[in-house]
């Protein structure tokens, strides 16, 4: 509401014109009232209006000066608390199947208060369309008050802009892919600040298809390389898409423990890794090591492609995607790694360089191999909102990365197969989707961002990654504009 009310052309109180988005010489002469109103896709449910937006008008018995609730009520409060500060939010959007775009209405009213204008009113120096109609199709008109019990005499005209959120089901997040992972369940439901890669993985008491997540000793990155190297730790590998080969290979090619398949168990018919659209990145495949992968790929992204669910939605038809190693299994490796795995994200003081773009986005190799790392200069941006109302410290920087969701931990059995991890640290997962995740970094006295973000979280661990989950913006307008918004990617639009 505050943002329409600037649009609007109207400070944060009162309704005399400031004269943004208005002819100049309206500004003495003509007084607005602003309403904003919601729709969260329920396909069975109607608009609402803004608390704050119906706070602001004038109350009755002024003669018909705001919508009638006869009509459309206002939307209910939806108070959250993010990072122990308490704020109003709007409606929760409607994500369940069969539900349509999430959906805001502005109407914006004017009444020009000059003497002719009175003079043409007739009744009580009211002209203009009706007000209180306000309905699926209609304005929502509101005549303007002084404020003093009285609605603003003259000429009322009124008009209607709607914005669309639209989900976007099969994008993808267009950030690069890193290798530490969240539990599934976790986005939607996490309203803080979240700490990627720690020692203590955040999971869920109950994930969707009665499946706890519920493991230890694991810090949340994910092998993302080629079968070809971590195949010949003694993993079991069996994949039926495509039959003929893995990743353009032949089963041939691979460590003959990698073919042989056990019996059946649990939760699949099979032991498949359900790597049929998987793609081995090219420039680093891999060493199954993660002292050695997770710093490169979180310095420059993960390039190859990783399977999620169908339409990046694990509810969706075809299911969850492919698994992937956990650094846990014959490698034995499930510690944090510390420094050496942080300076993938932060680089180091002192080692960053200018490079041929002329920004500082370099980083020497006897830190990371790759020669980058993720916070660099050309990444960033200062504008890094840390809760709906405030903005973090000078210091601070973000970017946004595209985070594997997780579900299904398990452990290969020593009587063959694999069995769901309770409490351990599982040797595989099951990627379900990826999500746009805020990554927060400080800048540190020479101007890099090589620190972990002590300006919004306190204490910040200098091996721990921070940020929030965020769905990402897709660069072109929703059409059609009828679809529900979405954890992952949503466009925007103006439906009239």
């Amino acid at each position: 509401y505050g943002l329409a009310r600037q649009y609007a052309g109207l400070p944060a109180t009162g309704v005399v014109p400031n004269g943004v988005n208005q002819n100049a010489n309206l500004d003495t002469s003509n007084r607005l009232a602003v309403m904003v109103e919601y729709y969260n896709g329920d396909p069975n449910g109607t608009w609402c209006f803004s608390p704050a937006a119906m706070a602001a008008l004038p109350s009755p018995p002024l003669p018909a000066p705001r919508p009638s609730p006869a009509v459309e009520s206002t939307c209910a409060t939806n108070q959250r608390t993010v990072n122990s500060q308490t704020f109003n939010f709007p409606p929760d959007p409607d994500i369940a199947s069969g539900a349509g775009a999430y959906k805001i209405r502005v109407t914006i009213s004017s009444v020009t208060t000059g003497n002719f204008a009175q003079v043409l009113g007739g009744q009580a120096g009211q002209i203009g369309p009706s007000v209180g109609t306000a309905g699926i199709n209609d304005l929502a008109c509101s005549r303007p008050g002084n404020g003093s019990g009285t609605a603003y005499n003259g000429m009322l005209t009124c008009a209607q802009a709607v914005a669309v959120i639209s989900g976007v089901p099969n994008a993808s997040v267009g950030a690069p892919v890193v290798p530490v992972s969240a539990d599934y369940c976790v986005v939607g439901n996490n309203q803080g600040i979240y700490a990627l890669w720690t020692s203590n993985v955040p999971t869920c008491p109950q994930a969707p298809w009665n499946q706890p997540n519920q493991v230890g000793n694991w810090k949340g990155y994910v092998d993302l390389g080629s079968e070809t190297q971590w195949c010949a730790d003694g993993y079991t590998y069996v994949d039926y898409f495509p039959q003929s080969g893995i990743d353009g290979q032949i089963y041939s090619a691979y460590n003959a423990t990698c073919s042989t398949p056990y019996s059946p168990s649990w939760p699949l018919a099979n032991n498949d890794w359900i790597r049929k659209n998987y793609k081995p990145p090219k420039a680093y495949q891999g060493s199954d090591q993660a002292k050695t992968d997770v710093p490169y790929w979180a310095s420059t992204g993960f390039d190859g492609t990783i399977w999620a669910a169908a339409a990046n939605n694990p509810a969706a038809a075809g299911g969850p995607g492919q698994f992937v190693p956990t650094y846990c299994g014959q490698s034995g490796f499930c510690g944090d790694g510390g420094q050496n795995l942080a300076q993938g994200f932060y680089c180091m003081k002192g080692q960053v360089f200018v490079t041929a773009n002329g920004m500082r986005d370099g980083c020497s190799t006897s830190v990371n191999a790759s020669g980058t790392f993720f916070f660099r200069q050309s990444q960033l941006t200062a504008n890094c909102p840390t809760n709906p109302n405030m903005f973090g410290d000078r210091n601070l920087r973000c970017t946004i990365a595209g985070v594997p969701e997780w579900l299904t931990p398990q452990t290969e059995s020593p009587s063959g197969g694999w069995v769901q991890e309770k409490n351990g640290s599982p040797d595989r997962v099951q990627i379900v989707q990826i999500a746009g995740f805020r990554l927060f970094c400080d800048l540190d006295s020479n101007g890099d961002c090589t620190l972990p973000p002590s300006s919004v979280v306190s204490p910040a661990n200098a091996s721990s990654v921070y940020g929030y989950f965020v769905s990402t913006v897709a660069p072109q307008p929703c059409n059609p504009c009828n679809t529900p918004v979405t954890f992952t990617v949503n466009a925007t639009g103006l439906s009239q």
